[in-house]
């Protein structure tokens, strides 16, 4: 059975962050890792196809409404943020977090490339026996989650970052009898470095000090001095606290203001599950301003969501519903407009993670309010 796992983390610094050192300490030991930096960079046009397409959507906070993304930028491919995405590919594998081994924040590691940006975002996934590129950009993708599962989506649309690198590694895991996939992205909203270096498709030693920092041979960071650009000060995006406690403490003496680069709720592990079965309408039945919706039981799932809206596409005057029983199949939607044809649409969901995971949607029907 495939596995796959990503978590997602994406701020805006306003100061540099320095955390505390880490309380646990880790067994100093090595591994050997590949790098597939060949693959990972076929990456950047699917995220780009993503920002520039008719599918740069996400959900609003009430699963209501499709916000549309019509600002983003083709992505540029910054070669410094490529050797901090492998370096962070490597640390994964010691520690699955948005945290260093060490207990540093993710973001020291642009310092230690000498990389130099107010916003800064990391997705991360593993994956075993194989996670391709197609693979991993699709559970990042989160097309068939609602809003809260959608952070590395929004991460990936957020028109603020104009640079991303990409890293994928794999590990050998006995205990598994396969390999493991690690993959990294990792944004930025300044553009580097873009000279252009042949992708490094090579093995490498991966070690765990016992300062736990990890270092990895033929990876060296190559530190330039640079000018740290003025504190950004905004209120035009949300504050986002879980953002901020999923990074590691900071001592005292440093002050740390952060807003959320993609409107991110929580750094939660999403699993990628299969979907549920989908559902089908059995019956419309019009109403005073109110469609009830009769639909076909499903097993083995947690509800169904009810979407109507004015045209096909699902975008004018939506409403949607949610009903979190498995045994229910009838629901009424309400305030609608009176004398109006609808279309209704229905779709069944479970939970993996505390996350919703939807099928895909029944057949549309139509039908006309009193």
């Amino acid at each position: 059975m495939k596995k796959f796992f990503s978590l997602f983390l994406s701020f805006v610094m306003a100061v540099s962050v320095f955390a505390c050192a880490n309380l646990n300490a880790y067994a100093s030991q090595s591994i050997t890792v590949k790098f597939e930096q060949s693959e990972a960079r076929t990456v950047l046009s699917k995220i780009n196809a993503l920002r520039t397409g008719s599918d740069a959507w996400y959900w609003n906070e009430d699963n209501t409404t499709k916000k549309y993304v019509t600002d983003a930028k083709p992505l540029t491919y910054d070669y410094t943020l490529e050797k901090i995405a492998m370096q962070r590919a490597c640390e994964l594998y010691f520690l699955y977090e948005h945290k260093r081994p060490d207990g540093s924040s993710v973001f020291t590691a642009y310092d230690q490339y000498g990389y130099a940006s107010m916003g800064k975002g990391e997705n991360i996934a593993y994956g075993y026996p194989t996670l391709t590129a197609a693979e991993v950009h699709e559970g990042w993708s989160e097309a068939n989650c609602d809003y809260s599962g959608q952070g590395h989506r929004r991460a990936m649309l957020d028109s603020r970052y104009t640079a991303v690198g990409i890293a994928h590694i794999s590990y050998y895991d006995a205990t598994k009898g396969c390999n493991v996939h690690y993959w990294v992205e990792e944004f930025g909203t300044t553009v580097y470095d873009t000279t252009a270096t042949s992708a490094n498709n090579n093995t490498a030693t991966v070690t765990l000090g016992n300062d736990n920092k990890v270092s990895i041979s033929g990876l060296q960071p190559t530190v330039v001095t640079t000018t740290s650009p003025a504190p950004i000060v905004t209120t035009s995006s949300s504050p986002s606290t879980s953002a901020v406690s999923a990074t590691a403490p900071t001592t005292s003496s440093t002050t740390v203001i952060s807003t959320t680069i993609a409107p991110a709720t929580s750094t939660t592990t999403l699993a990628k599950a299969s979907k549920p079965k989908k559902t089908s309408i059995k019956k419309l039945k019009k109403g005073k301003k109110s469609i009830t919706v009769t639909w076909k039981k499903v097993k083995d799932v947690k509800g169904y969501q009810i979407k109507v809206a004015t045209d096909k596409k699902f975008k004018k005057n939506v409403k949607s519903t949610y009903v979190g029983k498995q045994s229910k199949t009838k629901a009424t939607v309400k305030n609608l407009k009176s004398k109006k044809k609808y279309f209704v649409k229905v779709r069944t969901y479970k939970i993996v993670n505390k996350k919703k995971v939807f099928s895909s949607w029944s057949n549309v029907k139509t039908i006309k309010t009193k």
